[in-house]
């Protein structure tokens, strides 16, 4: 930024306004990134790019208020290629939000990550962790560990808004941990909406999602809320060996991978392991499709017991019980699929003993220690439980922590913790003796940033 402004402004009759060249941040921080206007457009530390090549940028601990097109790196970015690049900070703004990059329409994105909280209660649209609305060639290893409130509609973990303008688009191992709150529709735990355009068919690899997501509206998705956004456009659209463990509540078109399928879309070798709930067309892998003749899914699967449901929609997938798809799997569960080179048996159970995807055994604590990783909250002990459970944590650094419960609608149902605490181990017990039985979460925040989200389930 310069004096208080961001780099570069966006104008379309004058492309010359938008930064340009190469920017490389070697590594160094710019940290305590603070912006106040609500009236702000095109908002980050570069407010407007074109033809740049951002590399090992490190954003940390932004706080901005503003309007719309707004992310930590970029507002809003064309033409661009980025690689190496952390953004960690707190947006409130009201439209194309994204922790790295608001809206983006470029090369090539690769190892980048993001952590922190986006709030959009002005409405508005596009709201993804990592990026806003995006258009890009490839994605490859970028992550997001968000909390994102949304009164806005096509919200994800990842991307609010995919758009494939390219002839072959393609994302590979990227993941989400996402806590989703919505009031509005396209709800996804990596991507709230999917529009590949005409032709230009796009292809999703060994990607997943984590997390909550509740919304009280339609088209809501573990992984995808909906694909085919624009109808009229033909989506040539494949997701392989992908998974989502995300909870999700809707109202309409809820599906424990995928909301509303609309277009032509195959779905090969992937999962989804988390509870569904919603009003009418809600299914254990998919919500709603438009036509057999456009979606096949293949060797896919959903938890029968943990989703609740024993169907689907169009038949298509699955249902295993957790004994069929948790470690040592049945013989008729995760059939073709590629144990050697792609998926790991979760036999000590990191994964609560669903398969996981063998490229992030290696790299999730890398990217997260990137990201200042100076905690660790731990599952509750013991889980299942009846009426007391002990929640255990560590801190590297004294801070202001809370530890919050919520129920399975997202409701806030009783503090924990909430006082500064001393470096080191701790643990609290959580009395749940006023409670019904049912699924719960709790949360960490520190320093009034959310930090992780776990699921509990008492049993009475």
């Amino acid at each position: 930024m310069k004096d208080g402004e961001p780099i570069g402004d966006y104008d379309w009759t004058d492309p010359s306004k938008s930064f340009r060249g190469n920017y490389d941040g070697d590594g160094y921080e710019i940290r305590n990134m603070y912006i106040n206007n609500r009236d702000g457009l095109f908002v980050g530390v570069f407010g407007s790019s074109d033809g740049v090549y951002f590399q090992n940028m490190n954003v940390m601990n932004f706080d901005i208020t503003s309007g719309t097109h707004v992310g930590g790196i970029v507002g809003i970015s064309y033409s661009d290629s980025i690689s190496n690049c952390i953004a960690q900070g707190i947006i409130d703004a009201s439209g194309f939000l994204g922790l790295l990059i608001g809206a983006y329409e470029g090369y090539k994105i690769k190892d980048c990550h993001v952590q922190g909280e986006i709030n959009n209660s002005l409405g508005g649209a596009r709201i993804g962790g990592l990026i806003g609305d995006c258009s890009a060639d490839s994605i490859k290893n970028c992550s997001a560990d968000v909390s994102i409130f949304s009164e806005g509609m096509i919200v994800g973990g990842l991307f609010g808004n995919f758009v494939n303008w390219s002839n072959t688009g393609s994302i590979t191992e990227c993941y989400a941990y996402c806590n989703i709150n919505s009031t509005r529709e396209y709800v996804g735990g990596i991507f709230g909406a999917i529009v590949d355009c005409p032709s230009n068919p796009m292809e999703i690899v060994n990607c997943f999602s984590q997390g909550v997501i509740n919304s009280i509206e339609d088209r809501v998705g573990g992984f995808i809320g909906g694909v085919g956004l624009n109808e009229g456009w033909d989506e040539y659209l494949t997701i392989s060996d992908c998974f989502t463990t995300v909870d999700v509540v809707g109202k309409d078109k809820v599906g424990g991978f995928a909301g509303d399928d609309l277009e032509i879309t195959n779905i090969i070798n992937c999962y989804s392991s988390g509870s569904v709930t919603g009003n009418s067309n809600v299914g254990g892998f998919i919500g709603l499709i438009d036509s057999l003749n456009t979606v096949s899914v293949t060797n896919s699967y959903w938890d029968t017991d943990t989703s609740g449901l024993l169907t689907t929609a169009g038949n298509l997938g699955e249902g295993r019980t957790t004994v069929e798809m948790t470690d040592p799997h049945a013989g008729n569960t995760y059939v073709g699929w590629d144990f050697t080179n792609i998926w790991v048996e979760d036999v000590d159970f990191h994964n609560n003993g669903y398969p996981f995807l063998g490229w992030h055994d290696t790299s999730i604590d890398n990217n997260y220690e990137l990201l200042t990783m100076n905690y660790e909250l731990e599952q509750n002990y013991p889980n299942p439980f009846n009426n007391q459970t002990n929640i255990g944590y560590t801190l590297e650094d004294m801070g202001k922590v809370e530890i919050s419960i919520y129920n399975g609608n997202g409701q806030f149902v009783s503090e924990v913790v909430n006082g500064v605490v001393n470096a080191g181990m701790h643990s609290a017990t959580f009395n749940a003796d006023k409670l019904n039985s049912g699924i719960y979460y709790y949360q960490l925040k520190i320093d009034g940033m959310v930090k992780e989200t776990k699921k509990m389930l008492l049993l009475k």
